[in-house]
């Protein structure tokens, strides 16, 4: 479409010189034959041949250089270890290369590339450990002509990092990309990654998911879940690293006594103690203020004095060896906002949690079990 979009505007432009030279020509020889008239009839002839030929290459230049150009998100999706990338293009050549780029969330650090396809190959999927603690882009290197209408997609030089230089068209799978803290490129608006949100996900005593939190982030905890079956110490949600470190968990006793072990970024040795019993649904938040650490489960608040430990840097996780459905789960920062908020969901007949923070997906960490599936989640208008 480019090449003859090319020759039809040179076609233009040459046809309206042609035709300039011949009424400049043309009207010269007659205002010979009357010298007064000389001047004004010969500015009159350059000024509207100008005025035709500036017309009829506007006209036939915009008619011929109207077309799309970028790369548009189809579907693309990031899970804990999997990177899924799909997409559509317009004006871009089919054997250009597409690279997929990544960088940590939340950083200005260069982006790298994860790895590379054709342009035409329309999806793409990559493994990374931890995938879900990056941002990606999507991008080629192709330059559309000038000029050109992009109808709303991005096409630009706003790519420009160490690592690559002069990325002309790109689209964003998670987060947004800031250049010395102006924001250049919003995510694109798209589907959630997944066909429904589901009642509950349950575990085999396998499959745990890890958020990729640190412990040392937490200061708030949110949860509904029931215990499925009884394991000595088996956790629903945990970061442990020793008894003298503080931990993020709910564990069950030693015995099924219907009791658990609550910590809150509060040291494992001594932890609070809070309801725990199977086949029971809790609503249960938890928090630390004033040097008190609050559990409330079903409306009924537990307390105990904040231990301070030696500060735990390992990931939280959900799930484990115990048994559990697990409605929803959230961990709240410092500043009380939500740093992870997951919901059950399903996508292909595989459960997930979906975090409504960084609109990820988080699949099963583990490399055995797999999660049970709680039927389709009831909306009401």
């Amino acid at each position: 479409m480019k090449e003859w979009a090319d020759i039809f505007q040179a076609v233009v432009m040459i046809a309206g010189v042609v035709v300039l030279a011949a009424i400049t020509i043309g009207t010269f020889l007659y205002a010979m034959r009357d010298v007064p008239r000389k001047i004004t009839a010969f500015i009159g002839s350059w000024f509207v041949g100008l005025l035709l030929v500036v017309g009829v290459v506007w006209y036939g230049g915009s008619k011929s250089m109207t077309f799309d150009v970028g790369l548009r998100d189809n579907g693309s999706w990031v899970s804990n270890n999997t990177v899924h990338v799909a997409w559509t293009y317009t004006g871009i050549p089919s054997a250009s290369t597409l690279y997929v780029a990544y960088r940590e969330s939340g950083t200005t650090n260069d982006w790298a590339d994860l790895g590379e396809t054709m342009v035409s190959a329309l999806v793409w999927e990559g493994t990374l450990a931890n995938a879900t603690n990056y941002d990606y882009i999507v991008y080629t290197t192709y330059v559309p002509p000038s000029p050109v209408h992009t109808n709303g997609v991005w096409v630009g030089p706003v790519y420009e990092t160490k690592k690559r230089q002069g990325a002309q068209s790109f689209i964003v799978i998670n987060g947004v990309i800031h250049e010395h803290g102006r924001v250049i490129a919003p995510p694109q608006a798209k589907r959630h990654p997944y066909d429904t949100e589901v009642e509950w996900l349950s575990n085999n005593g396998s499959a745990y998911i890890d958020t990729g939190v640190k412990g040392s982030q937490v200061r708030g905890v949110r949860a509904r879940y029931m215990m499925t079956s009884f394991t000595s110490y088996g956790p629903l949600f945990n970061c442990y690293n020793g008894e003298e470190y503080n931990a993020v968990r709910l564990i069950s006793q030693s015995s099924n006594n219907g009791s658990g072990y609550a910590s809150l970024n509060t040291r494992a040795r001594g932890s609070l103690v809070v309801p725990f019993s199977p086949n029971t649904w809790y609503d249960y938040s938890a928090s630390v203020e004033s040097g008190v650490f609050r559990a409330t489960v079903n409306g009924t608040d537990y307390t105990i004095a904040a231990a301070n430990g030696t500060a735990n840097t390992k990931n939280v996780t959900l799930f484990g060896s115990l048994g559990a459905r697990v409605s929803s789960f959230a961990l709240y920062g410092a500043d009380g906002k939500a740093i992870i908020d997951l919901v059950p969901v399903r996508r292909d007949g595989v459960g997930y949690m979906f975090d409504r923070v960084s609109l990820r997906l988080f699949g099963n960490a583990s490399s055995n079990g797999s999660f049970g599936v709680g039927p389709d989640k009831q909306t009401t208008n």
